[in-house]
């Protein structure tokens, strides 16, 4: 194969699992636009939605480093078709079920098929492209994530209001499956795993060896626990409640709420690039320093300004956005202290603290509104006040300055790999 040929295929293959990571992202918000129809029509407050929900990240936590083993050791091609077919799968039971417990199955199905999407385009990026190239296809898939997320939001909730959640969710599964269809027609398996499926690396020696060899890193521990706070404000406030809030806390439909929520994935669609493009010359720590403060002081204003909506408030949602494009390069940092044969696992372990966000902190959250309200309901629907969802969103400055400490006392700026030759 020339390597023009194996350049095209790259790109053909990375763009692929991309598209898989926008459709995820799509899939795992869709939530925030069905609260007050899920709510209405299954009877149940925030408590038991926001566990609902979360089934979709425990499933996606517990699946990361399985999933790292699995592409460390079988082809991504095969490994992405079987998580399509499983997310699509997942959806179409969503759709198809009235019971808050089978519904909880199906998020919990979805979250088994996306938890594939992320570590297989970073497990791609590595094997189809140079060293010096990754950060920034890190950023440019975290764009795309974030475009999904949109595309999860502002035009489904134009969907979901037109034709209800149920045939929303139906309409889902079908783009995933063609997705699959496409995958399996143009995305091609590159030279080095064509033997990755041998039996000396099933054996469990090897699999203790390499877990081993990327938990025994105390750094990396840190690494996941900056990931998981800058991350969570994402999986709280954009993902369940921001839209929720915003309606109450400025009177809008669920549309117009959309619209604030969609300038904190774009910002982070923009940044994440951009972060990547800058570790070319500045230090990838210096960097999760700045962020995760910016991030500390921007989601404090929006969630405890007073005020009616005013062009400010728009600012403070896009520097949400900013800062959690940061946990980006945590994957930066540790693609440069792990070797290509740990990879899998070690992006599969930071990308397990970056969604434990949701599974932790979407119930807890949803708890915390429960025992802070007064029990009004309104047509079956209990009513929560701006006051019960700040103090519930209290999580998300506090998830940012957490990470800043991390990054400032735990992450020194010496420690940052910085080599972008190979």
């Amino acid at each position: 194969m020339s390597s023009r040929t194996q350049s095209w295929f790259g790109i053909v293959s990375y763009c692929l699992a991309t598209l898989f990571l926008l459709y995820e992202m799509a899939v795992q918000v869709s939530p925030s636009i069905m609260v007050h129809p899920l709510m209405h029509d299954l009877h149940i407050d925030a408590a038991v939605l926001g566990m609902m929900a979360s089934a979709y990240f425990y499933s996606y936590t517990i699946m990361q480093i399985p999933v790292g083993l699995l592409f460390d050791r079988f082809p991504a091609k095969y490994l992405l078709l079987i998580a399509m077919c499983c997310c699509a799968g997942g959806l179409l039971f969503f759709s198809l079920t009235s019971q808050v417990l089978t519904l909880a199955l199906g998020r919990f199905l979805m979250g088994i098929g996306s938890a594939f999407a992320f570590v297989g385009v970073l497990v791609i990026a590595s094997r189809w492209f140079k060293r010096r190239y990754f950060a920034f296809l890190v950023g440019l898939a975290q764009m795309l994530a974030a475009v999904g997320a949109a595309g999860g939001q502002l035009p489904l909730s134009y969907v979901v209001n037109a034709i209800g959640w149920r045939a929303s969710a139906i309409d889902l599964a079908w783009i995933g499956l063609g997705l699959a269809v496409v995958v399996f027609l143009l995305m091609r398996i590159h030279p080095s795993e064509r033997e990755l499926s041998t039996t000396a690396h099933w054996c469990f020696p090897s699999i203790r060896a390499s877990l081993k060899r990327v938990l025994g890193r105390p750094s990396m521990w840190w690494i996941a626990l900056y990931a998981f706070c800058s991350w969570a404000p994402i999986a709280v406030f954009a993902s369940l409640w921001g839209v929720p809030f915003l309606m109450e806390r400025f009177a809008q439909s669920n549309t117009e709420a959309s619209s604030i929520i969609l300038v904190i994935w774009l910002a982070l669609a923009v940044t994440a690039p951009l972060l990547g493009l800058l570790t070319r010359r500045l230090n990838s720590i210096l960097l999760l320093q700045v962020t995760a403060l910016f991030g500390m002081i921007a989601a404090a204003a929006l969630i405890f300004s007073g005020g009616s909506l005013a062009w400010w408030q728009y600012c403070f949602a896009a520097g949400i956005g900013i800062a959690s494009a940061g946990q980006i390069l945590t994957f930066d940092v540790v693609r440069g202290q792990q070797d290509k044969q740990d990879l899998g696992v070690a992006v599969g372990f930071i990308n397990m603290a970056v969604v434990a966000g949701g599974a932790l902190l979407q119930p807890l959250s949803g708890w915390i509104l429960r025992w802070h309200s007064h029990g009004l309901m309104i047509h079956g629907v209990p009513q929560y006040s701006v006051g019960d969802y700040r103090t519930a969103l209290l999580l998300v400055p506090t998830c940012f300055l957490v990470a800043a400490g991390v990054a400032l006392f735990k992450l020194p700026a010496s420690r940052a790999s910085n080599d972008r030759t190979n």
